[in-house]
């Protein structure tokens, strides 16, 4: 299976409602709280975290899928290791217990466990990257209340 070209299904509800795919995939308070570090009259900070881990996280999903097919998995699980620390940071909690499930999965060597992990992953980075646009949006939206 090529994991570095997977483009996974998004996880419908019963509803199809773009929010309901993504309500969970980030909370949205944990990005609240990284406000505080926000200066007067500068960027939206929020907005520059969120590009910021939409472009690592595609780069490290793709090394991951990449090292999974090398059988490389000291490699893999680095990368688990920092997608899994910055998505935790900014809230997008799924991809960072993935992330954790890869780890300690990776430890005992290549496996269908692994691979299947990081399909899961793949499918739930998608949610968060949804989630994380959607906020984005809204942030940069005119007349939006920051």
């Amino acid at each position: 299976m090529n994991l570095i070209t997977m483009n996974p299904p998004l996880i419908v509800s019963a509803t199809g409602k773009v929010a309901d795919r993504i309500a969970d995939a980030v909370d949205t308070s944990v990005l609240l709280s990284l406000e505080n570090a926000q200066a007067d009259g500068e960027t939206d900070l929020i907005v520059e975290l969120i590009d910021l881990y939409l472009d690592e996280s595609a780069r490290r999903l793709a090394a991951m899928s990449s090292w999974f097919e090398k059988s490389d998995v000291l490699s893999l699980r680095r990368e688990a290791h920092s997608l899994k620390g910055s998505s935790a940071t900014l809230g997008a909690a799924g991809t960072a217990e993935l992330c954790q499930a890869i780890e300690k999965t990776t430890e005992d060597g290549p496996s269908q466990a692994v691979g299947r992990l990081l399909i899961a992953l793949h499918q739930e980075a998608a949610r968060a990257r949804e989630a994380f646009l959607v906020e984005r949006h809204r942030r940069l939206r005119p007349g939006s209340i920051n």
